[in-house]
């Protein structure tokens, strides 16, 4: 028998959703814990397609970064699901200053092969850098991208453009009008804020006091981001509804950040990147070394057959 959720509340959606998750998934598809150059297994895309200083280094060692400018040092630690306490990852960084400076992209692609469209999950752990303390510095607002596409030869910039799907984009210290965005649509993806329906009803900014108390300082540096700390993440895509996920550094289980509505079909290229929200550059550009996001221990599987059935998210 189907058993239809249309009508559920958010809190009743959660609690079901983990039930039914927490059953198993049937198949990895997909597995990356970057401690060698897995960058075969992975297509990079950069927006625009002309822009040269959008980087992704697939044998990051992130334990040798050093803040730069004299701000506080915090060192990036073994990411939670690394064995041995391996530390390579990928890196991603965006609008580095080598041409002239624009609104950049980066995003990064698994070569996943046989992924359900519109039937799988997606976890990875995340560490969002940025220059300065608390609050960032001269040019320190950019942005962690989550999402997927009917094609990973799609190019995604942070405010969209011509392609066929979805991605969550969240600020690392807190330094945008709207942290929290979301980015949809079939055709062409434009800033679509009323699609998802972020943590606790909070706003998208991050001094809304719900993100204030969800993401603390410590262990964030600033209160309402999540920057500067290990972040499991989870999105998980049925149908036309995703849902983000995120186990913070004292969790020992996920909790619920987004439910995003409306997705279009077809989606079987699931995404990570990076983005830079802004023109312009770091003031000394030496600070843009600081704003940067990790990527470690990336795992795809499809849904279990119990969620499909279920109609969870429709």
């Amino acid at each position: 028998m189907r058993i239809s959720c249309k009508s559920c509340s958010i809190l009743g959606l959660t609690g079901l959703m983990a039930t039914v998750v927490s059953s198993g998934y049937s198949a990895t598809l997909f597995s990356a814990n970057f401690d060698t150059d897995q960058s075969a297994l992975f297509a990079v895309v950069r927006a625009p397609s002309g822009a040269t200083d959008s980087t992704a280094n697939f044998v990051y060692d992130y334990s040798t970064h050093v803040q730069g400018g004299g701000f506080t040092p915090i060192p990036i630690p073994s990411a939670p699901n690394s064995t041995g306490g391996t530390t390579q990852g990928l890196r991603m960084s965006a609008n580095d200053g080598a041409e002239v400076v624009n609104v950049d992209g980066i995003v990064a692609y698994p070569n996943v092969t046989g992924l359900p469209a519109n039937a799988w999950r997606m976890t990875v752990d995340v560490w969002a850098n940025y220059n300065g303390n608390a609050g960032g510095s001269s040019g320190s607002t950019q942005a962690t991208m989550l999402g997927a596409t009917t094609t990973s030869a799609t190019v995604c910039p942070f405010a969209g453009g011509p392609g066929t799907g979805f991605y969550l984009t969240m600020t690392g210290e807190g330094g945008a009008a709207a942290d929290y965005r979301t980015v949809i649509g079939a055709g062409n993806m434009a800033l679509n804020q009323a699609a998802t329906a972020w943590h606790g009803g909070a706003f998208y900014n991050n001094l809304d006091s719900v993100w204030q108390s969800f993401y603390q300082s410590p262990p964030y540096q600033t209160a309402g981001a999540p920057g500067k700390a290990w972040n499991t993440y989870r999105l998980t895509v049925n149908g036309s509804t995703a849902q983000l996920e995120v186990k913070r550094p004292s969790d020992t289980a996920f909790q619920l950040v987004a439910i995003t509505n409306g997705l279009p079909a077809g989606l079987i290229s699931p995404l990570i990147g990076h983005t830079d929200i802004n023109a312009g550059v770091p003031t000394p550009l030496s600070l843009q070394l600081d704003n940067f996001s990790v990527f470690d221990n990336l795992v795809i599987e499809d849904l279990p057959t119990a969620a499909k059935d279920w109609k969870l998210y429709e």
